[in-house]
């Protein structure tokens, strides 16, 4: 089923992380047009975690959204960007091959900068 993520964000029932696409300037702040992982927690200094840039061969990748049951994945061409909550507080992004996934983080020392990065095959890789 195709989600136009400027009108429903990707989150998942007790989470405050969600995956959006946001206008320039969205809610006065200063940010570019973009895919964007934020927070829907009232008390955070911004609501903006991390700029997502999803790029083939180091160049912004346009893309559709997808969701498949409760996976959200981004068509660029034939390649693939699959997220998916393991737990309301983590996230799995799993690339194709020729995808990269740039993370540019918005914010500092916050709930939502740790990332871990597993290959496949690796112990505690999730989700196969």
């Amino acid at each position: 089923m195709l989600m136009d993520l400027t009108t429903v964000p990707f989150s998942c029932r007790g989470s405050w992380m969600a995956i959006s696409m946001l206008p320039a300037g969205w809610n006065g702040l200063q940010n570019c047009l973009g895919l964007y992982l934020r927070t829907i927690h009232s008390s955070a200094r911004t609501p903006l975690v991390a700029r997502l840039i999803p790029e083939i061969g180091g160049i912004t990748a346009s893309f559709s959204a997808e969701l498949q049951d409760a996976a959200l994945s981004l068509k660029c061409g034939g390649e693939a960007l699959d997220i998916c909550f393991d737990d309301p507080d983590t996230m799995v992004f799993r690339a194709s091959a020729g995808l990269t996934l740039t993370v540019v983080f918005l914010c500092e020392n916050g709930p939502y900068d740790y990332i871990y990065s597993f290959s496949r095959g690796d112990p505690g890789f999730p989700h196969g």
